[in-house]
């Protein structure tokens, strides 16, 4: 069941050790929205993410224009 969310957060993303602080500051901003954080990366989820069901992963290895433009076809809001 693919859930619709009022906001999508697309970032190509390749900092891992930013992600959970980047996910807690959203969530702190967006209280009042559905919202998903899209992730295109060639790095797996860390542990700490890998629960959160509003937190997609799309595994690439391209440069970050290709990135953003596959993120923007899977973005679900």
């Amino acid at each position: 069941m693919e859930d619709q969310y009022d906001l999508t957060i697309l970032i190509p993303a390749f900092r891992v050790p930013l992600w959970e602080t980047l996910y807690n500051s959203i969530e702190f901003a967006c209280k009042q929205y559905k919202w998903e954080l899209l992730l295109v990366s060639p790095f797996e989820l860390p542990p700490e993410l890998r629960e959160k069901e509003n937190v997609s992963l799309i595994r690439d290895f391209g440069n970050v224009n290709r990135c953003v433009q596959i993120g923007i076809r899977k973005a679900k809001a």
